[in-house]
């Protein structure tokens, strides 16, 4: 059985390197199976430490679906905190995470950062760079946005191309041919560069796109 809750959360203390992490939090909700419906996430609504060092938890859980509650003893992970940059636009930001020791990350994992999406872009372990690592052997692990990626556009206005941009939904499609506003400005997209193509009909989401190529569209009154 797992217990979850506090395993993936961000921290105040900015120490340098990993560091264990308290062993008296009772967690919030746990993984077991239910012994009426067969479910497997609880809600722990109260419970305990015991054991001299407070590696068992006795409580009381709650099938988040039947909604049935009895009494439970749960072995607690220890877990163990890891830094994490977090790569927003331009800019980088030092966090840190709490796992279980024993979780893997793999480098494309999504995690939930300070309530913001990220993705692992690259994971340091024992001064190595690695695809994947156990959170007790992670030194770092470097991460960027990934609720929302920036979409560049060219358009040509006339004689002149100005550059703009917009932030999207990574899965969001753009499609040539269609109209997009971007601030005030309407345009209509011609060709969209992607990481590896350029299409000059179809679709592409954001996520995989390194350039749109528009034309203004001129506003005609009556």
């Amino acid at each position: 059985m797992r217990l979850e809750g506090e395993t993936l959360k961000v921290g105040e203390n900015q120490e340098e390197g990993r560091s264990s992490a308290s062993s008296t939090r009772i967690p919030s909700g746990t993984v077991l199976e239910c012994p009426k419906c067969g479910e497997q996430n609880h809600r722990i609504l109260k419970g305990k430490l015991v054991g001299k060092k407070g590696e068992t938890v006795e409580c009381i859980v709650k099938c988040s679906k039947c909604g049935g509650v009895r009494k439970e003893t749960l072995k607690q992970e220890k877990s163990v905190v890891v830094r994490v940059i977090v790569s927003v636009e331009d800019r980088s930001v030092r966090k840190e995470l709490e796992l279980l020791q024993n979780d893997e990350v793999v480098v494309g994992d999504r995690l939930i950062v300070n309530g913001l999406e990220v993705e692992v872009s690259s994971i340091e372990s024992e001064g190595k760079r690695v695809q994947a690592a156990l959170a007790k052997d992670i030194d770092t692990l470097w991460t960027k946005r990934a609720d929302k990626v920036k979409v560049k556009f060219s358009i040509s206005k006339g004689r002149k191309t100005v550059s703009k941009e917009m932030y999207a939904q990574p899965d969001e499609e753009f499609f040539v041919g269609d109209m997009v506003e971007i601030g005030r400005m309407k345009v209509t997209i011609h060709k969209i560069m992607c990481k590896d193509k350029l299409l000059r009909r179809g679709s592409a989401v954001a996520s995989r796109i390194v350039r749109i190529y528009a034309r203004a569209i001129r506003e005609t009154w009556a």
